[in-house]
């Protein structure tokens, strides 16, 4: 940290070759402040007027972490007219690879890659990978692909939330759990293919067979 902090005063005052020198005492196996010293080099690269050491630092940005902020970055140092390409390609990774973990999801849905973004979370639900307490990222990823009608999306979502509260008989969230089923049982009349998620109907009995005697949760249910 004290070697970045140096760099950035030489880079403020004018000094780029400087502050390339201080980054660069940092040995290249150091992780701590990774992304501050790969942030600062690109400041420096720009300054020093290197854009292929700037795109160079831009792609292993985005490559670490797919977002539309670090696509945006990339896209100013490679050029605007390479965006779509870039999208497309990287869309292309993420499936070829199986890389279905929820930052390379969202960036799929946040560049509108629907289709792709549909077959990472159906496969995170296939291996039972969709842990329903990332609530704060889960939910808006259910509501993003109903709102574009992939409805079973929608609902393997909606069930790892359901059951991470059943689960963990988490009874604050009740009402919660009672309405992602109500949620469900609404979804489930716009489905057609369930491939191999398991129709509602059957969802619904082993619902009753596994949490049937949490009377709190179905009393919310029936409630409404």
């Amino acid at each position: 940290s004290s070697c970045l902090d140096i760099a950035r005063v030489y880079l403020e005052s004018g000094d780029p070759h400087k502050a390339l020198e201080w980054v660069n005492r940092i040995p290249s196996h150091e992780t701590y402040m990774d992304r501050e010293r790969r942030d600062l080099l690109q400041q420096i690269y720009e300054r020093l007027g290197d854009p292929s050491k700037q795109a160079e630092i831009a792609w292993l940005n985005f490559r670490m972490l797919r977002s539309v902020d670090t696509l945006d970055k990339l896209i100013k140092v490679i050029g605007v007219e390479k965006r779509e390409q870039v999208i497309d390609d990287e869309a292309a990774i993420i499936i070829d690879e199986g890389n279905n973990d929820y930052s390379n999801i969202q960036f799929l849905i946040d560049v509108r890659k629907f289709d792709e973004a549909e077959i990472c979370i159906l496969a995170k639900a296939a291996t039972k990978t969709l842990n329903g307490e990332f609530y704060y990222t889960l939910l808006p990823m259910a509501r993003a692909m109903e709102s574009e009608g992939r409805m079973l999306a929608a609902s393997v979502i909606y069930r790892a939330l359901l059951e991470s509260i059943l689960d963990r008989k988490y009874y604050k969230a009740y009402p919660h759990a009672a309405k992602y089923l109500r949620k469900l049982d609404m979804l489930a009349l716009k489905i057609e293919d369930w491939e191999d998620m398991g129709e509602h109907g059957m969802y619904h009995v082993w619902l009753n067979q596994v949490h049937g005697k949490k009377s709190g949760f179905w009393r919310h249910y029936r409630s409404e």
